[in-house]
């Protein structure tokens, strides 16, 4: 994907919860380009077993991997 013309790069917001779908799409979106900020939401039906920082663990490791900012809402 181009600049979208003088030198703005693209940017997306990505609900990012660390699955296969959510994953595959921050990745092919940096692919092409794109500033990528991913969100994770929180609540009391989350059921991940395992939390650092607030965020799902998965949701943490991937952003981790990818070099993209992660913001958690509760």
């Amino acid at each position: 994907m181009e600049d979208l013309g003088k030198g703005i790069k693209p940017k997306a917001i990505v609900l990012l919860s660390g699955g296969l779908d959510s994953t595959v799409a921050v990745k092919m979106m940096l692919d092409q380009g794109v500033e990528v900020l991913a969100l994770n939401f929180t609540s009391a039906f989350c059921t991940c077993s395992s939390r650092k920082e607030g965020a799902c663990s998965m949701a943490l490791t991937v952003a981790n991997q990818f070099g993209v900012r992660l913001r958690v809402v509760n």
